[in-house]
């Protein structure tokens, strides 16, 4: 039988406009220290984005995560670590 862990995780948000109070989630970073485990996926859904605000710069975002060394990140279209 397998000894059971309890994971926490955090869910990782774009907000273009804080007064709106709209979001998209776009990943999450999971942990347990039982297993020694941290990760954290993003996955950006550009469309979804755009038609909150169609003005975000949306490799401006991109690059924010791709500029965190520990995670790794996928958009739709493409991938990058």
């Amino acid at each position: 039988m397998r000894d059971h862990c309890s994971y926490d995780y955090a869910v990782i948000r774009v907000v273009p406009r804080v007064e709106r109070e709209e979001f998209v989630n776009v990943g999450v970073i999971v942990y347990c220290p039982a297993r020694d485990f941290l990760e954290a996926r993003i996955e950006l859904d550009e469309q979804r984005l755009l038609a909150i605000d169609s003005t975000l710069d949306l490799e401006s975002i991109a690059s924010s995560f791709r500029s965190s060394g520990s995670m790794r990140a996928s958009r739709k279209s493409r991938s990058w670590q």
